[in-house]
């Protein structure tokens, strides 16, 4: 059974394998190459993973076993504290970003089950009332998923992907509950 957990700063490595992996495997899929991933010092990653522990942002992991097969991030979205004071009733938005579910994964629930989950944790704060996320046109089951958990496209955009290739970008996005 797969399960969706949190890392610890320390299992670093085990996230950066997984991401790494998603981006020699579906490299049209993200906005980072592999390279530049690679490239990275491990500082960064324990940051990302203490960042979320720190609920700055959110990292979820998908896990069968002892083996990660699945992640997706959120954000808030246009984080910025020199930013002016909006009005009560403005939208306030996080972002999704860098869903990734194992090739051997694929169609057994684990990205709903991730989805379901992050989805949950944004809502749960209170602090946004939307969400948005891009995603590949040519992604196909990707978009099945972000209708199925109710995002609707809102836009597209034309994005140099990690494949080195510019890719038609739907935006998807959706209101919390």
């Amino acid at each position: 059974m797969v399960e969706i957990v949190q890392l610890p700063p320390e299992e670093w490595r085990a996230y950066r394998e997984l991401r790494l992996r998603a981006l020699a495997e579906d490299p049209q899929a993200f906005g980072e190459s592999h390279a530049s991933a690679a490239a990275l010092p491990c500082a960064r990653w324990m940051r990302w993973l203490s960042d979320a522990a720190a609920g700055e942002s959110w990292l979820l992991f998908a896990r069968r076993g002892e083996r990660l097969v699945g992640l997706v991030v959120a954000a808030p979205r246009g984080a910025d504290s020199a930013a002016p004071a909006r009005p009560p009733d403005a939208p306030r938005g996080a972002a999704i970003y860098s869903v990734y579910v194992a090739a051997e994964e694929r169609g057994s629930g684990t990205g709903t089950r991730l989805m379901e989950a992050v989805l949950s944790l944004l809502s749960g704060t209170g602090r946004f009332n939307r969400v948005s996320l891009t995603v590949n046109a040519a992604q196909h089951a990707a978009v099945g998923l972000y209708r199925r958990c109710g995002f609707t496209v809102v836009g597209e955009v034309q994005a140099v992907m990690g494949d080195g290739e510019e890719q038609r970008e739907l935006v998807m996005e959706m209101r919390l509950r």
